[in-house]
């Protein structure tokens, strides 16, 4: 049996999903991620992944049957998951299924006036509170499943990811761009000199400065979203920004440009930025080269470039560096 003919019972937006899945190129937290926001409910989503395994059973490697099965037993013993989802992501991108809706104006026009791109942050900023009240792990980590030990396995792989590009030290100063609920703080304070968190969500801030309780250096702060001028120049080695940069390219009004050109400012001599997913539009080519543009513009250099490869999250890594 062909992979079409076992993966017709899915959603076209699932398929490639669970291709990977099956093949070892994504983990299963984020398999199930995409059935879940494919199904309008969860006893639909257990229905069409007992569908696909039924149909592979049999007909294809038994090795693709136990996976599917494993997904199945994840699904049934995550009875909570489909709704932790898809309330997180209407009250993050808009309730009542206009998922994304609201920001399609600002995708469209990207420099429009400032007070507009004020406006839309405050609006997220609030959408964030309320994502955070329901589901904190959610709130910063769909794939996560509202899971805190998924959560954790996803940031202990993004760290490393950082160990392995040399990013990590004990003499270094951190800055963490849109830190939520303080998840690479406490997985990071030991690797590193300082870090402060800065979020533009009030309840997340609360939610991380708990987490992190005692920890001597860690810092959390309420940011504006507009710009990083609650810190002087030259006085970070490092600066973090995981799933915030789709945010500002969302509210537009030049944000991202500002960010990145805040960034240069902030940096040392020789610092360096991280970026991890630049847009949500899909388009891995198109963030390059928008991202390569703008750092041009402003003066940083592309060191590494949309790179993937992380198996319990789908996001894409940037690597740029200040000159020295």
């Amino acid at each position: 049996m062909s992979r079409a003919e076992w993966l017709s019972e899915c959603p076209d937006s699932t398929r490639a999903a669970l291709a990977a899945y099956v093949a070892g190129a994504m983990g299963p937290e984020m398999a199930l991620l995409r059935v879940l926001l494919a199904a309008p409910s969860a006893r639909e989503a257990n229905q069409m992944l007992a569908r696909t395994t039924r149909l592979a059973t049999g007909r294809v490697e038994p090795g693709v049957v136990r996976k599917l099965q494993q997904l199945q037993r994840m699904a049934r013993e995550q009875r909570d998951a489909w709704q932790i989802v898809r309330g997180t992501l209407d009250l993050v991108d808009g309730a009542e299924g206009n998922a994304g809706r609201e920001f399609e104006t600002a995708r469209d026009a990207r420099d429009e006036a400032n007070s507009a791109a004020v406006t839309r942050l405050a609006q997220l900023a609030t959408r964030f509170d309320r994502a955070a009240e329901l589901c904190p792990e959610a709130s910063v980590g769909l794939y996560s499943l509202g899971e805190p030990s998924r959560l954790a396995a996803a940031t202990a792989e993004i760290v490393q990811r950082l160990r392995d590009w040399g990013l990590l030290g004990q003499e270094w100063t951190y800055l963490d761009i849109g830190c939520g609920i303080g998840r690479i703080e406490q997985a990071l304070w030991p690797e590193v000199g300082f870090i402060t968190g800065i979020d533009i969500s009030p309840k997340m801030v609360e939610l991380a400065r708990e987490r992190c309780g005692r920890v001597p250096n860690v810092a959390f702060r309420l940011a504006n979203g507009r710009d990083l001028g609650a810190f002087a120049a030259a006085t970070v080695d490092v600066i973090l920004a995981l799933d915030s940069f789709p945010y500002l390219v969302r509210c537009g009004g030049g944000l991202v440009e500002r960010h990145l050109s805040e960034a240069v400012r902030v940096l040392q001599p020789g610092g360096q930025l991280v970026i991890f997913n630049f847009s949500y539009e899909g388009d891995l080519g198109s963030d390059c080269a928008e991202l390569a543009r703008l750092a041009t513009r402003v003066g940083l250099r592309i060191v590494r470039q949309g790179v993937r490869g992380l198996r319990s999250w789908d996001g894409a890594g940037f690597h740029l560096m200040k000159a020295g």
